[in-house]
């Protein structure tokens, strides 16, 4: 569906038991999303520095902490 639809706004979660943390991630899609969809953020209870730097090189642009805020929302809804 992301691929055919090319959606502004993915959020993903990234701690289902399933998968491993960074599964359906940008670079599992095609790489590089830039141009296809603007925003790609992991939704996830790992808030540390390396998770945020992981999630940066699975190609995420930001980063969600759960629960989400409205104020975060508003912001990658806003970009």
């Amino acid at each position: 569906m992301i691929e055919k639809e090319k959606p502004e706004l993915v959020l993903s979660d990234i701690s289902m038991p399933e998968d491993d943390r960074l599964t359906n991630s940008p670079r599992r899609f095609g790489g590089d999303q830039s141009g296809t969809t603007s925003v790609w953020s992991p939704v996830t209870g790992y808030g540390q520095e390396s998770d945020k730097r992981l999630a940066k090189e699975a190609g995420f642009n930001d980063h969600l902490g759960q629960p989400i805020s409205k104020t975060n929302l508003e912001c990658l809804l806003c970009r």
